[in-house]
């Protein structure tokens, strides 16, 4: 499985694009008309989310994610198979970033994983149903701790 070293490869992709102009002239507006697609409903409080954080302040964030990242993907797989931490991995069901299926996938790299998909979530869960993304970590923090 190459999952962390596909989403480094696609991540610095994006943020080249990001920054190009389409020969029409649009570019960074373009990239600001496919933010519904991140929401599993556009409604005024995925409108309201869209539009936090866009500023130029947060343009040194945004470039430096990734910034100077080398994945090792051996040494991590092994790392995180190391990990005795329950961990929960929560991907929406409609979103397009990190799917269902690389959540799925990347669960057997944990000793301890527990997988959820929230129907009709996007991206941003916790914005597309906050009571059912609550009540899932919420389950998920309260479980009993595993005795090794």
């Amino acid at each position: 499985m190459e999952w962390p070293l596909r989403v480094v490869t696609r991540s610095k992709r994006r943020r080249r694009r990001a920054g190009r102009r389409l020969p029409d002239g649009s570019g960074p507006a373009a990239k600001g008309a496919s933010r519904p697609f991140f929401y599993g409903r556009w409604d005024e409080a995925a409108q309201a989310h869209a539009t936090v954080g866009v500023s130029e302040r947060h343009q040194a964030a945004r470039e430096g994610y990734f910034a100077g990242a080398t994945i090792d993907v051996p040494a991590t797989r092994a790392a995180l198979a190391k990990l005795t931490a329950p961990v929960l991995l929560y991907a929406g069901e409609a979103d397009p970033v990190v799917t269902p299926a690389a959540v799925r996938e990347a669960a057997p790299l944990f000793s301890d994983a527990t997988v959820a998909v929230p129907p009709g979530a996007a991206h941003f869960p916790w914005i597309d149903d906050p009571a059912a993304f609550a009540a899932a970590v919420g389950s998920f923090l309260s479980r009993p701790p595993v005795q090794p």
